[in-house]
């Protein structure tokens, strides 16, 4: 009796605990797991505004910026170490296409994805890290570009050999349930609502004030005194 008692009185206290994080992971939702329209309404904004960069899946923020963007004679491949490169690095226009923990793979993804609506571009930039040629490698992210990396390696007429690439699965609906109740994303939540309050999630203007910015070229620009003091 003691036992059953002490159990109700548990599952008493702790499933409103875990309704609770369930509906504020939900309603914040921090990293835009549960609406999808976020990446569309972001990569309206970015034909021609600036926005506020937040954590995402910058993979998916590209496929709907590209959507809005005309042909440009300059791109920049890479990752964040190069997200940073401007037109006035280069004394051109150019379009950065730069997305954090990138592999090869997803430079020749991102460029088969930007050819398959634009024109091919004149040059080229592409920041190479070190661990793009370790064979050893993991992206521990879904490929979310892998359609557009596969196109490109018919386009190159790759070896059959390296035709052969994993097909990763975007998060699934058991995936992203588990991360209603989870007590890292509602560390996420809870930054956000330090930051934003309770406002609806989606993509909002920047201003001068906002830390990190992606600007409508793609580049990610920090706040000064963020670069010069990033402690």
């Amino acid at each position: 009796v003691l036992m059953k008692t002490f159990f109700f009185y548990f599952l008493l206290l702790f499933l409103p605990m875990l309704a609770g994080i369930a509906l504020i992971n939900y309603r914040i939702d921090p990293l835009h797991l549960f609406y999808g329209s976020y990446y569309e309404k972001a990569g309206v904004l970015l034909k021609d505004h600036n926005i506020v960069f937040e954590s995402s899946d910058e993979k998916k923020l590209l496929v709907e910026f590209l959507k809005h963007k005309n042909d440009s004679d300059v791109l920049v491949f890479g990752s964040s170490r190069t997200a940073i490169i401007d037109s006035q690095h280069l004394n051109k226009p150019v379009l950065n296409l730069c997305t954090s923990h990138v592999l090869l793979e997803d430079v020749v993804a991102a460029y088969g994805l930007y050819i398959s609506n634009h024109e091919p571009p004149k040059e080229i930039y592409i920041g190479l890290d070190p661990w793009y040629f370790n064979d050893h490698k993991i992206n521990d992210e879904a490929f979310y570009l892998q359609p557009h990396y596969a196109f490109m390696l018919e386009k190159m007429q790759a070896p059959a050999k390296v035709m052969q690439i994993p097909v990763l699965k975007e998060m699934g609906i058991y995936d992203k349930s588990k991360q209603l109740f989870s007590f890292n994303y509602l560390q996420n939540s809870m930054v956000s609502i330090l930051r934003n309050g309770f406002a609806e999630s989606g993509p909002k203007l920047a201003s001068s004030n906002d830390l990190f910015v992606k600007q409508s070229n793609g580049v990610l620009h920090y706040k000064d005194a963020w670069q010069a003091n990033p402690d």
